[in-house]
């Protein structure tokens, strides 16, 4: 059994009462922290006065090539953490010990000689794992899988045996029916709870007796799972061991408390199943003026509810605003609504809102869904030559109507600054130039200045391309305001979409910051050849646009939601 050896993690394990004792576990505070949530985590688990505390790891952001830079992001964790000093363990993340660098940095701030190690409380056993630079659930560092056998084998009389790991393999394992080499010695050795982080939002199941808690967020940014019905808020977890039983507690930052079971690997399955049973034909902006709502009911019960349509753009008309839903079991309905806006000005989208039941009835989901549109935009041919200078000063342009309206990642108005894109073409090239606003020039993040660097880190334009609407291949134009781009191809296999960032296209790309009286901002002009993609008939293409302003750490998009998924785009017609 190792031990820390070093000051801050020095538990004084003697001193706690091995029949009545207290540890709070804490969840994920990077990526993107957000340090006034982290703080607050913080103050709660000193008024809890917990007997130690514990993370699951990624306290510090990492991924950083300076040794300075982590030393520092270290310093100020620790400054975070000073409260706690004699009762706080470590579990590396992948943001902490992310290379060879990033882990000995980590080794050498905890005190630690190795990156996993255990101890006990009376008959309580406790191992703590490296899981930090391992990509499968199967592909465990031999040594540590050693030592791991060794322990469990040696404690596997405890009354409790208590595991703690970064990464959450045991939910993709479980949902995939994937190989897990950690799980296969926690079932054979007898192992009790399984404490894990890394996909920000909360979880528990039972699985071959084992019962795994990934915790959510303390701190960090969410992933993938945004609802709270899905795990997606910040909590840490309070965990009460008296005579040797285990009770597991949800704690808020502000305190407040939420039963283990709040959301569980269930729940999730049953949520996605009703997230696929509500479909929403998409409104054809400008030709359709209905939409169809289908909802299935896979469970053995009837589905009696209201749905509704709940909208805060007056341009929106949309009958019934609402309407009672039947649905007898294992069957699916239909319902017809009627659409019309009075204007371009689309965003904020209605939303299709219904209560389901889930859970046997005894859990409710709040559905809503924003209303798919359908957008077409015009791409004219031009007979006037366009130079490629970043200045959008050629008539061409001044010709082209451009695309100005834009949402939210939700549905709701843009929040960036006014940005428009044009589009034209000739017998060679795909022509595309921006114009985006910025009131405050002087803070325009153009730090990349490297091809295929990463450029979304910037101000930037994400132009997005289909040359051919029924493959399911596209294109991606990162494009900076110094005009440095980064391309990739992506290819949509099934759900997913796999990137290929070494693809480079011919593109001519210009940039220019104007900071004048008629406009502030920046501006792009790109040529695109057609050959490139083996165009020979232009047919319609699908698109979309999305701009990112790190000043206001906002997103706007042309067709919302932006998704890695050729269904969800625009179509751009050329007209000549």
């Amino acid at each position: 059994m190792f031990l820390p050896f070093i000051a801050f993690s020095q538990v004084s394990l003697l001193k706690i009462n091995s029949k009545n004792f207290t540890f709070a576990v804490l969840g994920d505070r990077t990526a993107g922290a957000v340090q006034p949530v982290f703080e607050q985590v913080l103050g709660t688990i000193k008024s809890l006065n917990p007997d130690f505390v514990i993370n699951v790891g990624d306290l510090i952001e990492g991924y950083s090539k300076s040794a300075d830079t982590l030393n520092r992001q270290w310093d100020s964790i620790f400054s975070n953490l000073k409260d706690l000093k004699g009762k706080f363990y470590f579990t590396p993340g992948n943001h902490d010990a992310s290379d060879s660098l990033s882990k000995a940095i980590y080794l050498s701030h905890i005190g630690y000689k190795k990156p996993f190690y255990s101890f006990s409380i009376g008959k309580n056993h406790f191992i703590v794992l490296d899981n930090s630079q391992q990509e499968k659930a199967d592909k465990a560092e031999a040594m540590q899988i050693q030592w791991l056998i060794s322990e469990l084998n040696k404690y596997k009389k405890s009354d409790n045996i208590v595991c703690f790991m970064h990464r959450s393999f045991w939910f993709d394992a479980r949902d995939n029916n994937k190989p897990d080499t950690f799980h296969q010695l926690f079932k054979k050795y007898g192992v009790d709870y399984v404490f894990s982080g890394h996909d920000h939002h909360y979880v528990t199941m039972v699985w071959d007796g084992i019962n795994y808690t990934m915790v959510g967020p303390s701190g960090s940014r969410y992933k993938e799972y945004r609802r709270e019905e899905f795990g997606g808020f910040q909590n840490f977890l309070l965990v009460s061991v008296k005579n040797n039983k285990v009770q597991v507690r949800v704690i808020r930052p502000d305190g407040s408390s939420l039963p283990a079971d709040y959301v569980t690997y269930d729940d999730i399955k049953q949520l996605e199943g009703i997230e696929d049973a509500i479909t929403i034909t998409p409104d054809i902006f400008g030709k359709t003026d209905s939409v169809f709502v289908s909802i299935k009911n896979s469970t053995s019960s009837p589905v009696s509810t209201n749905s509704n349509w709940s909208k805060t753009n007056k341009a929106w008309h949309i009958l019934p605003e609402s309407q009672w839903v039947l649905i007898p079991a294992q069957n699916t309905n239909k319902y017809d609504f009627h659409t019309a806006v009075d204007n371009e000005s689309i965003y904020p989208l209605p939303e299709f809102n219904i209560s389901y039941p889930y859970a046997n009835g005894n859990k409710h989901y709040n559905f809503r869904k924003m209303l798919p549109i359908a957008l077409t935009a015009e791409c004219h041919k031009t007979n006037q030559s366009i130079k490629i200078d970043g200045k959008l000063s050629e008539k061409a342009w001044q010709k082209t109507v451009p695309i100005n309206v834009f949402g939210s990642g939700d549905g709701g108005m843009s929040q960036t600054d006014a940005w428009e894109v044009y589009f034209a073409y000739d017998q060679n090239n795909l022509y595309i130039g921006a114009r985006m606003t910025d009131y405050e020039p002087d803070k325009i993040s153009k730090t990349i200045t490297q091809r295929d660097d990463k450029t979304y880190n910037d101000d930037h334009i994400n132009i997005i391309l289909q040359p051919s609407i029924a493959s399911d291949t596209y294109y991606q134009f990162f494009i900076n305001a110094i005009g440095t781009v980064l391309d990739r191809a992506c290819y949509m296999t099934g759900k997913d979409s796999k990137k290929d960032a070494k693809w480079n296209s011919d593109i001519n790309v210009k940039a220019e910051i104007s900071s004048g009286e008629k406009f502030t901002g920046w501006t792009i002009e790109a040529a695109l050849p057609f050959k490139q993609f083996g165009i020979t008939d232009l047919n319609p293409w699908g698109f979309n646009l999305v701009r990112f302003q790190p000043t206001k750490d906002k997103v706007s998009i042309y067709s919302v939601p932006f998704e890695h998924n050729p269904k969800t785009f625009a179509i751009l017609n050329f007209v000549k």
